[in-house]
């Protein structure tokens, strides 16, 4: 639940607000083109996490998204069915348990599109895109 100090109706959605809340939206459209009514929204934000800082564990991505790291792990297990991802462990690592997730060339191919769409909702942020830049 959300504390606020003000009631909803009393907050105006300003233009700018509006515009903010379309551009993310647009963002997120290639995520519908998944199996089964799209990517779930956990599972975007699982997503983006390994996107922003790939090679990381189930746990790190855990803090980085603020979910249990029994959530991250079943979402990462489930992104990596849709071939998003990949797990492995990590054989310089001396926990055994520990594994490393990073994205596939699928994986990148969305991100690259998630941020084409935000490109073309606001031209000035990530002006002439190209593929290589996409890659993390």
């Amino acid at each position: 639940m959300l504390a606020t100090t003000e009631s909803a109706s009393d907050t105006p959605i300003n233009r700018s607000n509006k515009r903010t809340i379309q551009t993310l939206l647009w963002a997120l459209k290639p995520l519908k083109r998944f199996p089964h009514y799209g990517l779930p929204l956990l599972h975007a934000k699982t997503f983006l996490a390994v996107a922003l800082e790939g090679g990381n564990g189930v746990r790190e991505y855990a803090r980085s998204t603020d979910l249990h790291p029994h959530r991250v792990s079943k979402c990462l297990h489930e992104i990596a069915a849709q071939g998003l991802v990949t797990i492995c462990k990590n054989a310089d690592d001396p926990q055994p348990k520990k594994l490393k997730v990073t994205l596939t060339d699928k994986g990148r191919a969305l991100l690259l599109q998630i941020l084409r769409s935000l490109n073309r909702r606001d031209p000035w942020s990530l002006r002439k895109l190209k593929k290589k830049d996409a890659i993390l």
